[in-house]
């Protein structure tokens, strides 16, 4: 993942702009499709629900190891917790040491796609629980995860 301006930026702020409540922000990249139910938009940050980014078929110890590596949610570095071909899926979650006040992101790979999710700890498990991001940031964060399940166009 680069950490060049994302080329992603300019279709998204303006599928933001142009979001509804009940149907998801799509935005197309290279070999990937990203997939962002918004529970708020405003002109500098987006409350997201869910956040999905679909790709091609590819490696989910490859595709783990790009994530750790590159991809930094609100500064939190992720850790491979599951990774696991046998299963179809991989699972990456906030380091502890970066957790703020029980709160933490979670990735899960499968062999097309990625998801992101913010979770809180509770007494009685744990909670997903909409997150806010910076549109600048959800660029990035798109844009990584676009390069991680996508790539270049086969044309």
């Amino acid at each position: 993942m680069s950490d060049d301006p994302t080329t992603v930026q300019s279709p998204l702020d303006q599928a933001l702009d142009a979001a509804t409540p009940d149907q998801p922000v799509r935005v197309r990249g290279p070999g990937w499709l990203a997939d962002i139910e918004t529970r708020q938009v405003g002109p500098v940050g987006v409350v997201i629900e869910r956040l999905r980014v679909e790709g091609r078929h590819g490696d989910l110890a490859e595709r783990a190891s790009a994530v750790a590596e590159g991809l930094r949610p609100q500064g939190e570095r992720l850790l491979p917790v599951e990774v696991d071909p046998g299963l179809g899926g991989a699972v990456l979650r906030t380091r502890p040491e970066d957790m703020q006040r029980g709160h933490f992101y979670e990735v899960g790979l499968d062999a097309t796609g990625a998801e992101l999710s913010r979770h809180r700890r509770t007494p009685g498990g744990r909670v997903r629980e909409p997150f806010a991001l910076t549109r600048e940031e959800l660029g990035r964060i798109v844009e990584g995860l676009g390069q991680v399940v996508g790539g270049k166009e086969e044309e």
